[in-house]
């Protein structure tokens, strides 16, 4: 939701990339009982309708030929030039593979690949791979020009009548043909490539602006609060549990997060009490809970810490930015039995020191990396070691990452899959490859009852 950066994604790439949530708070909050029904409602037919950006131009997939009448008869109410498509053999896209109609503000007309030079298609020629990594490699190969001459065309006409909607004097025939140029010369992969620069760009700046921040905040802690005070009070504190023995002796192992909001989703549930989802979490049988405390960037604070502490009796994990052994203390104090590390966010020295001083203190390390070039980081001090399937660079997921990296640890590593995770069967692909956390928030938190929803979560596991 970065204006600027939206405008210069706009302005160098002719593409820009919305999470809708962020721009469409209603349907937000309408998206739990979506999931929950688990079948198409009207809210899938409203998201193009209520498009913030009141795009001029829209080309439009359906499933089935009442929705095609229905959003023509509405986009022909509207200033919007538009096409909407729909294969008659039910594909939602024009999938080459039947006779497809197109309706637009003009016109409706039925197709046939073959009236525009294509062949017919079966289905399993356009197969989009069994799982994200298949998926992404046919994208990879389409936008390299390398995929079958079935994967090509497809896009090739799909895009040719997006060029259309703008473009009304071009013949289909003169689109198709900028289409299938512009995907052969490289020109579509080299601005794919410029918008993905420019989105890491934005990100490793977020990462940047989080740690400054962090800084500061701590030094405004500092002046009110002095390690010496913190000090004084340790003493105080009772024994720390361990996380790490908890992962070791229980299966699967969930470190249950609790968390209000991130940079890269915005608000996931504003309201949570600590008070109320971590008893619940411990009831359904997390291992440990994860407690976010940045207050900026993640909605949290050293309270929901010191709230949660008396109503459970498992571990508790601290996941902050942690950057000076001052937080440490706090955690301490607030009852934290262990803290988050961030490879990403420290120099491999000041990270030796922070680990020290936490077992100094009492309290365990997960030490989160993120890519090979942090394995470095790890040394027989760490408890355990968390690799975190965001990149904090352009903040996507991919679970792979944790299979990618488990093989480049050593055996007797307590391994933490971190993010992305929203599958049980996920799970237990990551255990057989070693794992015995895995850190799961959103796919809990964006449900009405998070403790159930991890109760469930289990038992599919099971």
């Amino acid at each position: 939701d970065d204006i600027d950066q939206l405008r210069r994604s706009m302005e160098q790439c002719n593409i820009a990339y919305l999470h809708a949530p962020l721009f469409n708070p209603a349907l937000k909050a309408v998206a739990p009982v979506r999931k929950g029904l688990a079948v198409r409602t009207f809210f899938n037919m409203l998201g193009p309708l209520v498009n913030p950006v009141l795009p001029p131009y829209q080309l439009l997939g359906v499933y089935n030929l009442p929705l095609l009448r229905l959003y023509t008869y509405t986009y022909q109410e509207s200033k919007t030039k538009f096409a909407v498509v729909h294969s008659l053999d039910g594909y939602d896209e024009i999938s080459l593979t039947n006779e497809f109609k197109v309706a637009t503000s003009d016109n409706e007309k039925i197709y046939t690949p073959e009236s525009l030079g294509f062949s017919r298609y079966r289905d399993i020629d356009l197969d989009g791979g069994q799982t994200p990594k298949e998926a992404a490699k046919i994208f990879d190969n389409i936008m390299n020009n390398t995929a079958t001459e079935a994967q090509k065309n497809v896009v090739v006409v799909n895009s040719a009548f997006a060029i259309h909607v703008i473009c009304p004097e071009k013949t289909i025939e003169e689109c198709i043909t900028l289409a299938k140029e512009s995907l052969e010369s490289g020109r579509a992969l080299n601005t794919l490539k410029k918008l993905i620069e420019l989105m890491n760009e934005n990100m490793k700046a977020v990462l940047s602006e989080i740690i400054a921040n962090k800084r500061f905040e701590v030094d405004l802690q500092k002046q009110a609060i002095s390690i010496e005070q913190l000090q004084e009070g340790i003493s105080e504190m009772p024994s720390s549990r361990s996380m790490k023995q908890a992962l070791i002796s229980s299966s699967p192992g969930i470190i249950a997060e609790f968390k209000r909001r991130s940079p890269s989703k915005g608000w996931i549930k504003q309201e949570a009490r600590p008070e109320e989802i971590a008893p619940a979490y411990a009831a359904a049988g997390a291992s440990a809970l994860s407690i976010l405390t940045d207050e900026k960037f993640f909605g949290g604070n050293l309270k929901d810490i010191r709230a949660a502490r008396p109503l459970v009796d498992i571990p508790i994990l601290r996941k902050d930015f942690i950057i000076d052994e001052y937080q440490l203390y706090q955690a301490k104090i607030v009852g934290a039995d262990a803290v988050l590390l961030i490879a990403a966010a420290l120099k491999p020295e000041k990270c030796n020191e922070l680990v020290k001083k936490a077992h100094d203190l009492g309290l365990e390390v997960l030490l989160e990396i993120h890519s090979s070039e942090e394995l470095t980081y790890i040394n027989e001090k760490i408890d355990m070691v968390g690799i975190n399937n965001r990149n904090l660079g352009t903040f996507f997921t991919d679970v792979e990452n944790s299979f990618r990296l488990a093989g480049q640890l050593p055996q007797d590593a307590v391994l933490v899959s971190e993010s992305g995770i929203s599958d049980p069967q996920t799970v237990k692909r990551l255990q057989t490859a070693g794992f015995r956390g895995f850190l799961i928030g959103e796919t809990f938190m964006r449900t009405t009852q998070p403790g159930n929803t991890l109760g469930n979560f289990l038992q599919a596991i099971q």
